[in-house]
């Protein structure tokens, strides 16, 4: 297993900086899953996997120019993703 998320980081940082081309995004992880989905990237993992794997990849993101940050929307707590581009 930890082969098949190390190859797709690679995919994932690609699919990211697409993402945040126009700017920062915002959402949950199902709306991310999704988006990711659409895209046709291979990878594209179930939320609950999905934000487990952004968490885990942060640092590496970080230094490929991808900023993660995780929290909750005020009133609903909705837990969110922001990614945005360093």
């Amino acid at each position: 297993m930890a082969t098949s998320v190390q190859q797709a980081t690679p995919n994932l940082v690609g699919a990211l900086r697409t993402l945040t081309e126009t700017g920062a995004w915002r959402g949950t992880a199902s709306e991310l899953s999704a988006l990711l989905a659409a895209t046709g990237l291979d990878n594209a993992s179930a939320a609950p996997r999905l934000s487990a794997l952004l968490r885990n990849r942060e640092p590496e993101l970080y230094w490929q120019g991808i900023s993660v940050s995780f929290r909750r929307k005020p009133g609903s707590g909705a837990r969110l993703i922001e990614i945005v581009r360093r």
